[in-house]
């Protein structure tokens, strides 16, 4: 009976205050803050009831004012709670966004932290092939990471083209192309699975020339009598090209449609081929690479009758050009060699890659050796410089392409 008296017993706090004070302040909640959903500032607006006890009717006003409707309440609840949900969702995706973003910074800032893979379409031992390794070498040296060159030969340099095409873009693979595989072959092979826009342009390295070539014993000593020649007996002639649908194939074409000669395409699947039949005889003429049939001139295995630029050649500055030929004035066909990366590469690895190229290109024993390659190495450009250039060379060949109804799959 003690301890239910002293529990019982009024609280020192509340004994203190008035009888009619001492009522509200047993109340249930005394003192705390009431939602009030109608009250005077809308709802939501909270309220805190009087400390003393003003009568009856007053309580019974705050009491009913003090209701929460239930539908009202629940409406309320079911507005608040959504706008808290998108709100927490909406701060998470940001920050989501903001640490991809810092991630990728700083994969670019580090850039390149493991081997680089550099892809020469073609098969080892042709013309392509020196130059692309060199580069590397001297790419490896500057980045001090490997750069792995891989050639990834078929299809007349599409494999290893859509190959890189299709990588993540990312910088750690890169082409060595060249005017066939980057921009002709999409143009004009219907299994090519790219064009030259889902390319990156990096950086050009330089051009080399084509050399229309005939057998040591043809009776003739340039071009103008071999076309001649053709002139005479049409469709006597032959020549061998690398792979059909490609430069030497386009070239040669238009060489027959601005002369009005008919001569017999032989196409093979590599230059290799190709030059050793004519240096047997088996055909008359071909149109190759002029770096890798220098030795070949040198040694008298086969007569050198023109380069197919507008100008001679750096490789052998004795060798006319075929624009020098009368009716042949507007031929301009060389074969350009650049760096690219797969369509999205991020712009501070394309610059460092480009930055890094051209400073190798500017070394003298670079130049000199690319020269005696047969390579002219390239002046220095922008990006978008190069970027504009392969544009434009892809629209001149699109053009030659109709000019001389070029279809290589008839």
């Amino acid at each position: 009976m003690r301890a239910v008296g002293r529990l019982l017993r009024p609280q020192p706090a509340v004994a203190a205050l008035p009888r009619a004070d001492r009522r509200l302040a047993r109340r249930p909640g005394a003192g705390r803050r009431q939602r009030h959903p109608d009250g005077p500032a809308g709802p939501g607006h909270r309220r805190q009831f009087a400390p003393a006890d003003d009568g009856p009717q007053q309580r019974r006003t705050r009491r009913h004012a003090g209701r929460v409707d239930p539908g009202h309440q629940q409406r309320f609840h079911m507005n608040r709670r959504p706008t808290m949900k998108i709100s927490a969702i909406a701060r998470l995706m940001a920050a989501a966004a903001l640490l991809a973003g810092a991630a990728a910074a700083h994969a670019e800032a580090a850039y390149p932290d493991r081997p680089i893979r550099m892809i020469i379409p073609y098969a080892p031992g042709g013309s392509l092939d020196p130059i692309g390794r060199v580069l590397g070498e001297e790419l490896s040296r500057r980045l001090r990471q490997p750069v792995v060159v891989e050639n990834v030969a078929g299809a007349g340099g599409m494999l290893g083209a859509n190959r890189v095409a299709k990588a993540n873009p990312d910088g750690y693979t890169l082409l060595i192309g060249i005017t066939s595989n980057v921009s002709l072959a999409p143009l004009v092979t219907p299994q090519a699975q790219y064009q030259a826009a889902d390319f990156d342009a990096i950086s050009m390295v330089g051009t080399s020339g084509l050399v229309l070539v005939a057998r040591p014993d043809l009776p003739v000593s340039d071009l103008a009598g071999a076309l001649a020649l053709a002139r005479q007996k049409p469709g006597s002639l032959s020549y061998g090209i690398p792979g059909t649908g490609s430069l030497y194939h386009l070239a040669m074409e238009a060489l027959k449609s601005d002369t009005g000669t008919d001569i017999v395409a032989v196409p093979y699947k590599g230059a290799g081929q190709a030059s050793i039949d004519l240096m047997g005889g088996q055909i008359d003429l071909a149109l190759l690479g002029l770096p890798a049939m220098l030795p070949h001139i040198a040694n008298h295995k086969m007569k050198a009758l023109a380069v197919m630029s507008r100008n001679r050649d750096v490789g052998d500055k004795n060798i006319p050009s075929a624009s020098e030929t009368a009716g042949l004035e507007g031929i301009d066909y060389d074969i350009w060699t650049g760096v690219f990366a797969p369509k999205g590469t991020p712009e501070p690895v394309r610059q460092r890659l480009h930055q890094e190229i051209q400073a190798i290109l500017q070394s003298p024993e670079v130049i000199e050796g690319y020269r005696k390659m047969g390579v002219e190495v390239a002046p220095p450009q922008t990006l978008a410089q190069f970027s504009a250039f392969i544009a434009g060379q892809t629209d001149k060949l699109k053009s030659d392409i109709g000019r001389t109804r070029f279809n290589p799959g008839s």
